[in-house]
């Protein structure tokens, strides 16, 4: 199956909340003809990533489902926010977020599907907005304690340094150089699964149009997202389906399965490890990934 390139479907809509308003890109995924959505879904991608990573999975969810895919603030084509005072950064994604499917009139809970980061903001949404969320899935969550990543992102002297290298990056520099960079850092994070030219140049394409996501990474690492997941997971109360990469090297598979450990205390919730899978399965496997939330929702409706 062909992957759809969401942003050829994409629109800003934009939210007012503290500070001003706040224009979030968001995709709604075509289905193919025929096709009676029994369900709706919105997806929230990784970090550093954006909604172009869900391509060919958001493809075979809009056979079943109304499928929606956003840029969370910062990363993509969405705007920066700011995090409030007294407030995490996850809080204020999560809020940010809710604000756009409700300017998209969603009346009904929907499903809400986050991998990686974007899984810990799902996590987020679910337990403040507990009425509008009817199901959970968990792709390759950060769970706790924080993995080697977000240790290292959060170490003193990183956010000023990527701030200086993301002004760096506004100078011209050997596009070989920088793909060589990008295939350094997330060989290991693709593993064992190959890392395609094509994403690279992706990624490369936003960096090049928006240096300052290089800051955003650590942005969203700060103030210890992964102790936070771990002190309000049991605020959950939706159905949850965690998926993880049998051989994920950026999120080993206890970090995901302690927090899988506080929400079935509450809730239904499933954990599948899928074999010979790394971190970015839902690009790796998009096929299987589908079919289990499709059959899962299935079982839970």
């Amino acid at each position: 199956m062909q992957k759809v390139r969401l942003y050829d479907h994409a629109t800003s809509i934009q939210v007012q909340l503290d500070q001003g308003p706040v224009s979030l890109c968001v995709s709604r995924v075509p289905s193919p003809p025929g096709a009676i959505p029994r369900g709706r879904m919105l997806l929230l991608h990784g970090n550093p990533a954006n909604m172009h990573d869900f391509g060919e999975m958001a493809a075979r969810l809009a056979r079943e489902l109304e499928v929606m895919a956003v840029d969370l603030p910062g990363f993509g084509r969405s705007d920066n926010v700011r995090p409030v005072q007294h407030e995490s950064v996850l809080d204020t994604y999560a809020r940010h977020v809710q604000a756009v499917v409700e300017r998209l009139d969603w009346r009904e809970p929907y499903y809400l599907l986050g991998h990686s980061h974007g899984a810990a903001v799902a996590q987020r949404m679910a337990a403040l907005f507990p009425e509008r969320i009817a199901r959970l899935l968990l792709l390759g969550s950060v769970g706790t304690p924080a993995h080697w990543g977000y240790r290292q992102l959060a170490l003193p002297g990183v956010l000023p340094g990527l701030r200086l290298l993301s002004r760096a990056l506004r100078v011209p520099s050997p596009r070989p150089v920088r793909r060589e960079l990008v295939r350094a850092i997330m060989t290991p994070i693709f593993a064992p699964h190959p890392l395609a030219d094509e994403w690279i140049d992706t990624q490369l394409a936003v960096v090049d149009s928006r240096p300052e996501v290089l800051v955003n990474m650590a942005v969203v690492a700060s103030g210890d997202p992964c102790g936070q997941l771990a002190r309000t997971a049991e605020a959950i109360c939706a159905p949850t389906l965690f998926v993880h990469g049998a051989a994920d090297r950026l999120v080993p598979t206890q970090h995901a399965r302690a927090i899988y450990e506080i929400v079935s205390r509450r809730c239904p919730s499933e954990f599948h490890v899928l074999p010979g899978t790394g971190h970015m399965l839902h690009i790796s496997h998009p096929a299987p990934i589908a079919d289990l939330a499709v059959e899962w929702l299935g079982r839970h409706n």
